[in-house]
């Protein structure tokens, strides 16, 4: 349709010339000229759009980005009156991971069957004495779980489980300073960066688990009070933390300070000086958690807990609203986009699961919506 539209338009317009009274019989030369000109044109220019047509017919599944938003749906529902109430979460091709924080176990959501099952053995949270919340999974298959714990009996850190999830969990990380751990992510060297909400630091640990302190700064620090009024009983600063497409920054939200913040990541590995990337804006970011690249249009997606939104910040720092209030979102925490084919030859399209961490609610002793939900194009 777009080539036609060309033809016919460099059509008319070479006519018009053929037949115009305003070049005399002297100009037959240069009216000669304009023809050819023309015709060039319009071969030139039909070719390159039957190129750009050919091309993005030819673009795969998997190219194409989150763009087309739907609302999210119910996956599974989970039961608040006994501790399920999921924050952390990870996705591999089978099956769904999520960590239902006041409780410190891991929930394993088979893909097809959606059968709900415990993942691990992990050590007990102490009622009302701390949270399980980021999770990820190494290249061995190990799982990683930051628990933030309140009470002398348990020790904050990030707590490691073996592959299969058959053994104990048992602490692989731990520094003196790491008081609130939350997200976790890998990097291509296998270094777990971890976000600290309470400190505003950022932590790498290697892969021996010695910590390291990689940056400490005020841009990650939380206030409670910074977007009135106060909804959590604790400051929370830096909490989901992203790599963006190249890989050479690292972007972080601060949960109480509704912005996010990117941190260059120098050649020799070491951060460089931070700077608030999007934000403050209390009306779109107040409660950003959960950070996700979209690998295929470079942006980002936020969940943003306090404001029961999920939003997309491209990297022009345009926030786009993709769902807010009114629906099922309730305190979203963790949001992983699945490119997984599940053993599929064809790829599927994009799926972007969100915890529904109903924190708020439980605070205010309402019944949470707790459930692990999925959106996508």
């Amino acid at each position: 349709m777009i080539l036609l539209l060309v033809v016919l338009t460099n059509y008319k317009f070479v006519k018009s010339i053929a037949h115009s009274k305003e070049l005399t019989f002297y100009d037959s030369q240069l009216k000669m000229s304009l023809l050819f000109g023309l015709l060039v044109f319009v071969l030139i220019s039909s070719n390159i759009m039957a190129a750009v047509v050919t091309y993005a017919e030819k673009l795969p599944p998997q190219q194409k980005p989150l763009s087309s938003y739907s609302k999210s749906a119910v996956v599974v529902n989970f039961d608040p009156k006994i501790g399920q109430l999921p924050e952390g979460l990870i996705v591999n091709n089978k099956d769904i991971f999520v960590a239902w924080a006041p409780i410190g176990q891991v929930a394993k959501i088979d893909k097809n069957t959606l059968t709900v099952s415990k993942y691990g053995s992990w050590p007990t949270i102490p009622p009302n004495k701390g949270f399980m919340l980021g999770l990820n999974f190494d290249k061995q298959g190990n799982l990683y779980a930051a628990i933030a714990s309140l009470s002398p009996q348990l020790k904050s850190g990030v707590y490691r489980l073996s592959p299969g999830g058959a053994s104990n969990a048992t602490l692989f990380a731990k520094h003196q300073n790491m008081t609130f751990p939350n997200d976790l992510l890998f990097d291509k060297k296998g270094q777990l960066f971890v976000s600290d909400s309470s400190s505003g630091t950022l932590f790498i640990v290697k892969p021996n688990g010695n910590v390291v302190k990689w940056l400490t700064d005020p841009l990650l620090k939380g206030d409670r009070n910074f977007c009135p009024p106060a909804q959590l009983p604790v400051n929370i600063g830096a909490n989901g933390i992203a790599f963006d497409k190249n890989g050479t920054s690292l972007f972080v939200t601060n949960t109480d300070r509704a912005s996010i913040i990117r941190v260059p990541i120098m050649k020799d590995g070491s951060a460089g000086k931070p700077d608030l990337f999007v934000g403050p804006d209390c009306k779109n970011l107040n409660g950003a958690d959960g950070i996700v690249l979209d690998k295929n249009s470079g942006s980002f997606i936020v969940a943003v807990n306090k404001l029961n939104k999920i939003v997309r910040v491209s990297m022009d720092k345009k926030i786009t609203i993709l769902e807010s209030g009114g629906g099922i979102l309730d305190f979203p925490a963790s949001v992983k986009i699945d490119n997984a084919t599940s053993g599929q030859t064809t790829p599927q399209q994009q799926i972007l699961y969100i915890t529904n961490f109903g924190f708020i609610s439980a605070s205010k002793h309402l019944t949470p919506r707790t459930a692990l939900l999925k959106a996508g194009p």
